[in-house]
């Protein structure tokens, strides 16, 4: 649904607000980085390999933002689309800091939730119609009678009977009756159970898609949630090695080089983080849409869906 999208699309977008800030903080350093190597070359301290190096270094910084600034645009744009809104009066200002509640995963979630899937009520519903439609079909075999006080019988097939060999009078009319038809009737219940027959298959394919769909966004939430762990324990020895960097710097034992060195490798954990992060909201927002709703939900809503789900049967 487009709620779904635009909840994915403001995660990914505030996802790049983030990026934006660490990588212009980012190219910030690598920028000191070339200026020193530069410097160090002109002293005979670096060659020019290594001031190559950092030259490269720096430019891929700056085209990453660029790149980043660019699909952040075309997300917003998108947006705008989903919205109702033209592309050129539509914006959203930068966020200034991404800051997410991680929500947490309700490991008894009953199957019964995906009954308020639109898909999977709308397949069921074909089941439950189909089935009604064989119910229709065969009842088109017994004949109708109307009885008419002046006219006496009355049927819209009156003619076939009276005009019928001995053999239906001994079999019975709603057995020989497809035979004046030309099988008409019969063709009709044989449509009706094919019918059925296609829409308990759809329904079945539709089940399993959806509990496709809640798998591989569990799993993903799962693996990432560990991913986020290790990331964070990354990027908290990163921090550390940087804080120790500068500690050593400003006691003049490290060189400024060496600092520098250590917040770049800091900024990048954070740019991992990020991503990871990103990454689970995303899942999370893919779950509950696979789930046709959020997964904490009461025991009067599972009652309510579950009387539902039996009035339908």
């Amino acid at each position: 649904s487009i709620r779904d999208v635009l909840a994915s699309d403001y995660f990914a977008l505030r996802g790049y607000d983030r990026n934006l800030v660490l990588l212009g903080q980012l190219v910030d350093v690598f920028r000191q980085v070339l200026d020193l190597t530069q410097k160090l070359y002109e002293g005979g301290g670096a060659s020019a390999t290594d001031v190559a190096q950092a030259r490269l270094q720096l430019q891929n910084g700056v085209t990453q933002i660029t790149d980043e600034r660019l699909k952040r645009s075309q997300l917003e744009h998108a947006m705008a689309t989903l919205v109702g809104e033209p592309a050129s009066s539509f914006s959203i200002a930068p966020g200034k800091s991404f800051v997410i509640s991680m929500p947490n995963i309700d490991v008894g979630m009953p199957s019964i939730l995906l009954q308020r899937r639109p898909d999977i009520a709308s397949a069921e519903r074909q089941v439950v119609a189909a089935n009604a439609e064989i119910g229709v079909a065969r009842a088109a075999f017994f004949p109708v009678f109307g009885l008419n006080v002046g006219a006496g019988l009355e049927s819209q097939n009156i003619s076939n009977w009276m005009t019928a060999p001995s053999r239906l009078w001994s079999v019975g009319p709603s057995v020989a009756l497809p035979l004046f038809d030309g099988g008409q009737r019969q063709s009709v219940t044989d449509r009706a159970h094919a019918a059925l027959d296609g829409a308990a298959a759809n329904y079945r394919q539709t089940v399993l898609k959806a509990y496709q769909e809640v798998e591989d966004n569990l799993s993903a939430m799962r693996e990432l949630n560990h991913e986020l762990k290790s990331a964070g324990e990354a990027d908290a020895a990163a921090r550390d090695t940087l804080d120790q960097a500068d500690h050593r710097y400003q006691g003049g034992i490290a060189s400024y080089l060496e600092d520098v060195t250590a917040r770049s490798v800091a900024l990048q954990s954070d740019l991992e983080l990020t991503d990871i992060q990103v990454r689970y909201v995303t899942a999370s927002v893919q779950l509950i849409k696979a789930l046709g709703g959020d997964w904490q939900t009461g025991a009067k809503d599972q009652t309510d869906m579950a009387s539902v789900g039996k009035s339908s049967q």
